[in-house]
């Protein structure tokens, strides 16, 4: 499964190593993308990592597409994360992404 990360810089400005992200597989990690870039980079995607504002309203209403999209995922802003916090957030990420690789599920929100 491709995994594709944009803006990676965004997410880990040098500081936290891609290392372990990339051991899961084909992964293409950006660490910039212009918003007319994003479709181009992020097709064919299994899973897609970003950073970009797609909300014009949070939260977002009860009819908004994002929700109900296959493979969507949609997280709240990290500009508040300290570097702790962003160490806790990838390493659980990774771990989100290694178990759903299995077919396993955690963090399970809706109980579907």
């Amino acid at each position: 499964m491709r995994l594709v990360v944009l803006d990676g810089h965004t997410l880990n400005p040098g500081d936290l190593s891609w290392t372990e992200l990339q051991s899961l597989g084909d992964c293409a990690i950006y660490d910039r993308t212009f918003p007319a870039e994003t479709l181009e980079r992020a097709q064919g995607a299994g899973i897609l990592l970003t950073n970009k504002t797609v909300l014009t309203k949070e939260p977002p209403s009860p009819d908004c597409p994002l929700l109900t999209a296959k493979n969507c995922f949609i997280t709240p802003h990290i500009a508040w994360a300290t570097r702790d916090a962003r160490e806790r957030l990838m390493r659980i990420a990774v771990d989100n992404l290694k178990a759903f690789l299995r077919n396993d599920r955690v963090n399970v929100v809706n109980g579907a």
